[in-house]
């Protein structure tokens, strides 16, 4: 349990450093660019992400009745 409460603490110093790195090039705070990260790219990834899950469902249905195949849902 150890080890992963390691891990955990050198994942979030290297995400918290990444953050201030690029708060320090971009000009801006901290706490700007994790708005910018977590309140508008992190929910448009998620969007496209569900989007493409989506039509990838969508068009392996279409494949699997298309071939003869039963659908799983």
């Amino acid at each position: 349990m150890d080890y992963l409460i390691k891990i955990g603490n050198v994942v979030y110093a290297y995400c918290t450093d990444f953050i201030i790195n690029l708060a320090n090039l971009l000009g801006l705070s901290y706490y700007e660019v994790n708005a910018i990260i977590f309140c508008f790219i992190y929910p448009i990834f998620i969007f496209i992400l569900t989007t493409i899950f989506l039509f990838q469902k969508r068009r392996l249905n279409n494949y699997n009745l298309d071939n003869g195949f039963k659908s799983h849902k």
